[in-house]
């Protein structure tokens, strides 16, 4: 006898209309941009899902890997996006940069808050399933870096855009004059980018949140619960680096600005 039961809804008609109207969007506002964009989130989905995750599968080292595939995602979507030059390879090299910085403030700090990586139902069902999957906690490190790779390049290209534009409308201005006033512009740019990273993570675990908040409980209970401190650990790593990396790409700007 027939059995019918009801699994989920079939939504992949609908998945493919939403990426056609934003790829659409990216190719009619952006053009040629907006085509290079969208080649390079292709390389980085390739990279993610054909490179990083089938190694961590199989036994790899979570932070070393991820570490390996920021690098050629970074190197491919910064030189596609912003062109070939010596200006975006210097970028890139600070990017670099603060991507180790990433991993030394999360390494850090994970340790520091005595962090498992078990914290959600979905790391400690993996770690429990996957007989090759390393430590947890190195998949908690992994994500961190992950979420810190597309604001790095943007602070970096920023930074260095701005080091060329202050460059050519006074090309007689010194390297420390150069370097204040780009700082000067750098400054506003930490501030954006704090409260962007922030409100990201906050959205994401918005509903953990909610859940918490729903019941009657110390506020300091809450923040010492492992899935709330994860949030907030993944948060500061990620945003002290970035911070670290505006007089960093800066330097980098000024210093070879005239091999640009």
């Amino acid at each position: 006898e027939e059995q019918v039961f009801f699994v989920d809804v079939i939504r992949t008609r609908a998945l493919l209309w939403i990426t056609l109207i934003f790829a659409l969007l990216a190719l009619i506002v952006g053009k040629i941009h907006g085509l290079r964009a969208l080649a390079g989130l292709a390389i980085t989905l390739a990279i993610l899902f054909l490179v990083i995750l089938p190694h961590i599968l199989k036994g790899g080292d979570p932070v070393f890997i991820t570490v390996i595939g920021s690098v050629l995602i970074l190197a491919v979507n910064m030189h596609l996006s912003h062109g070939f030059s010596k200006k975006i390879f210097y970028a890139f090299l600070s990017t670099t940069v603060g991507l180790f910085l990433v991993c030394i403030f999360a390494n850090l700090f994970v340790w520091f808050a005595n962090l498992s990586g078990l914290a959600s139902e979905e790391s400690a069902l993996l770690y429990f399933e996957t007989t090759d999957l390393a430590i947890p906690s190195g998949i908690l490190l992994a994500g961190i870096i992950l979420g810190a790779v597309g604001v790095l390049d943007d602070i970096a290209v920023t930074q260095t855009e701005t080091v060329s534009e202050l460059r050519e409308a006074n090309p007689h201005m010194k390297d420390k004059d150069l370097f204040v006033s780009t700082m000067r512009i750098g400054r506003h740019h930490i501030a954006s980018v704090i409260n962007t990273l922030v409100l990201a993570y906050a959205g994401v675990a918005l509903p953990l949140f909610l859940l918490f908040f729903s019941v009657d409980i110390d506020v300091w209970r809450f923040i010492n619960e492992e899935v709330v401190a994860e949030e907030i650990v993944r948060t500061l790593a990620g945003t002290t680096a970035l911070i670290l990396l505006v007089p960093i790409s800066t330097w980098f700007a000024v210093k070879f600005k005239n091999k640009t």
